[in-house]
């Protein structure tokens, strides 16, 4: 009998590298192990690994790891070299349906010279998968190896986040503090690479007839209603004139910079720059709105999201204006939940480049 209590066995298989052990699956998300070399030669549990919250349906040994198939149609792959077990890889094999059965392919071995392994579900759909999970080994190595073909830099960053509470360009006046803010702010991070401005409330949003005619119709562009977005606009391209200017004056003429990215949705307003300088290591570069106002129907809540990609980092800025109070917490993270998963919202990359490959033999070719 198993050393505690695990549910009933659901499948069975033995490991290449682990002869002398048999690994039973278990509903509950149990594994059991059994030594089968015994002096009586009576099998005994020598150790139970709680591997999931759901049903292991069934088993395969492959190399020194097991796949485990589960009832949610997820395929998880354990390293059992090392204690604890190490998951190296999970994923939906069959759409959330269960896995009825997994098997290394004798056939793929004998003829092809590959290790292939099957799995197959209650989709009724029959999967064959990597049994070397070589996409993964090789992202692995590359990492390890990454000093040898990558070099690092550091690059400066300024991230300017104002709320300015429908006020415009012009009310920076009065004292000395108001006249010297944009210079302070541009002065506080010595000649940044990459300045980024995120404002909110740009427009009065407690004013009932803006708020409403902006989320309403400030996508129009045409018509009598586009006397409001044109009005709306207007403040957006105030505070650009601005802030291109205060950039021109704070930074050294010898370093310039250009806007990259621009863009607003219902009082957020969005403005990038880049020196000059690092333009040529730039490409890749998008922006999106996501609405979260009235279920995702309107931007009153909502944010901006910039993309672009410097050498081969990718960056990404998140201007958002979500709702406020104590007992929103939940909604707001619900919003910044939706800006991290939402996958569609910046366009594909349509431009492949080359593969640079270093470190490369004696340049035969084997195929």
């Amino acid at each position: 009998m198993p050393c505690q209590h695990v549910g009933a066995v659901t499948s069975g298989t033995i490991l290449p590298s682990h002869p002398d052990h048999v690994y039973l699956g278990h509903e509950g998300g149990y594994i059991s192990i059994w030594n089968v070399v015994t002096g009586d030669g009576i099998p005994a549990c020598v150790e139970v690994v709680k591997v999931s919250a759901s049903d292991v349906l069934c088993l395969e040994g492959v190399n020194d790891c097991l796949w485990a198939g589960g009832r949610k149609g997820t395929i998880s792959v354990y390293n059992i070299s090392s204690k604890p077990w190490v998951v190296t890889n999970c994923w939906d094999a069959h759409g959330g349906l269960p896995v009825s059965r997994i098997f290394v392919d004798s056939y793929a071995i004998a003829e092809m010279e590959r290790l292939r392994v099957v799995s197959v579900g209650r989709d009724e759909q029959i999967r064959f998968w990597d049994g070397l999970l070589g996409a993964d080994w090789i992202e692995q190595e590359l990492l390890k190896r990454e000093h040898t073909f990558s070099t690092f830099r550091d690059l400066k960053v300024l991230i300017v986040s104002w709320n300015v509470d429908a006020a415009k360009p012009e009310s920076l006046t009065g004292d000395s503090e108001n006249i010297r803010f944009l210079q302070d702010v541009l002065g506080s991070v010595d000649s940044p690479d990459i300045i980024s401005f995120g404002f909110q409330e740009v427009i009065d949003l407690e004013s009932r007839k803006m708020a409403a005619k902006t989320v309403l119709l400030g996508g129009k562009k045409k018509g009598d209603e586009g006397k409001i977005n044109e009005k709306v606009t207007s403040s957006y391209k105030k505070w650009l004139d601005r802030l291109i200017h205060a950039v021109k004056l704070a930074m050294p003429p010898e370093s310039p910079y250009t806007v990259i990215h621009t863009e607003s949705l219902v009082g957020l307003f969005t403005c990038m720059f880049i020196k000059n300088t690092e333009r040529a290591s730039l490409k890749g570069a998008a922006i999106a709105t996501i609405k979260r106002g009235m279920g995702g129907r309107y931007g009153n809540k909502g944010g901006i999201l910039a993309r672009f990609v410097i050498d081969d980092s990718s960056l990404c800025f998140i201007n958002c204006h979500l709702a406020a109070g104590q007992h929103h917490v939940r909604e707001r993270n619900a919003d910044v939940a939706a800006f991290l998963e939402e996958h569609n919202v910046f366009p594909a990359e349509s431009v492949e480049e080359e593969f640079g490959y270093v470190g490369g033999g004696d340049g035969y070719d084997g195929s």
